[in-house]
């Protein structure tokens, strides 16, 4: 499964509670492997990155429009799991791009 497959059970009660409870990047791309996500952990990082991205580009009419019939919670819910796992997600890409930079060194 593609990372974009994974992102689109972020509407699901189970996955939500599984991101929500997330504590570092491997925990949440641990998550999505379960789900079936067959991506490196960078790969993760870099999608995750960019749909974070995405979702802050987008105007609250926008947001209106993708999440159609959705209850304000179930709205809030997602939106939650997004900045959860992207967050987690871009602190991984730090990290690492932090200790590549060491590690040449």
């Amino acid at each position: 499964m593609k990372i974009i497959e994974f992102i689109s059970k972020f509407n699901e009660e189970e996955v939500i509670q599984k991101m929500q409870s997330v504590k570092s990047p491997e925990e949440a791309y641990a998550v999505a492997k379960d789900y079936g996500v067959t991506d490196s952990l960078e790969e993760f990082v870099e999608e995750m990155t960019r749909f974070k991205t995405a979702i802050d580009e987008l105007s609250e009419e926008d947001l209106e429009a993708v999440a159609g019939g959705l209850s304000q919670k179930e709205k809030d819910d997602i939106i939650s799991v997004i900045e959860i796992s992207v967050s987690t997600v871009t602190a991984v890409a730090t990290v690492s791009a932090l200790s590549a930079a060491s590690a040449a060194l």
